[in-house]
């Protein structure tokens, strides 16, 4: 068995430069992810008018103002009764294979939604994520929630000498592909890929080393001969190697 192994380590100092094939399989596959669209951008816009009013679902007289939702959006993004109703409509969708978890689904509500002011009374809901249906799902959801939340908070907050109050969709949804150059995700696939690809290339070696009928050894070739052996010539290559370092 030793003397398998030391043949196999030989062979595999004689190839070893063959280890730097185990890095194109990880190149090719950092390459192809980085133009590759693995991230989407789903936007839904939205203008307003007077003093927006928002309601709030677990005190029912209670309202929240627009800056203070900018502020903090989780309050409607992360509202319990808000969520179980998502999660029954993502049951619903046939194209969404796999359904996150209540806690996921309030994960990812979490991360990858917004909610941001823009220029000429109008905001933007925004869902920012690699799931294209349940992104777009969640920003459907969440922009009839606002509208139902603000006539609600309207209806609640009713001030005859203000101006009335008014949110309303603009446009459809947006869909945007996002080529991202690099994440963090691909880190434990481009090291899989190579350890793979590294014991790919240790296989081949050993697969070499066992195919390959020549003699390794001075003992083996007097137990194929049954012949003593008298004497050997030492290997070439190994003193060339040794006269070009002692030149150098």
């Amino acid at each position: 068995m030793s003397f398998y192994i030391k043949c196999y380590l030989s062979a595999f100092r004689e190839h070893r430069h063959w280890t730097l094939v185990a890095l194109v399989p990880v190149m090719l596959y950092l390459i192809v992810a980085a133009v590759r669209v693995d991230n989407f951008l789903i936007t839904q816009d939205f203008s307003y008018s007077g003093e927006v009013r928002i309601a709030m679902s677990h005190r029912p007289v209670d309202t929240l103002t627009l800056d203070a939702l900018l502020t903090d959006p989780d309050r409607l993004f992360l509202d319990t009764f808000a969520l179980r109703q998502l999660q029954q409509r993502l049951e619903f969708q046939p194209q969404i294979h796999e359904l996150p978890t209540s806690q996921g689904l309030k994960r990812l509500a979490h991360g990858s939604m917004h909610l941001s002011s823009r220029p000429d009374s109008r905001l933007r809901l925004t869902y920012t994520g690699s799931h294209v249906h349940i992104g777009e799902t969640m920003v459907d959801f969440y922009s009839q929630l606002l509208v139902q939340r603000v006539e609600a908070g309207a209806a609640r907050h009713s001030d005859t000498a203000a101006a009335p109050s008014s949110l309303k969709p603009v446009g459809p949804l947006t869909t945007t592909g996002v080529a991202s150059f690099w994440s963090a995700e691909r880190l434990p696939r481009a090291i899989l890929v190579f350890v793979l690809s590294l014991l790919a290339v240790v296989l081949l070696i050993g697969i070499l080393e066992l195919s390959d009928p020549s003699f390794k050894s001075e003992r083996q070739i007097a137990r194929y001969l049954d012949l003593p052996v008298l004497g050997s010539m030492p290997d070439a290559r190994q003193l060339a190697r040794h006269l070009e370092e002692t030149q150098e």
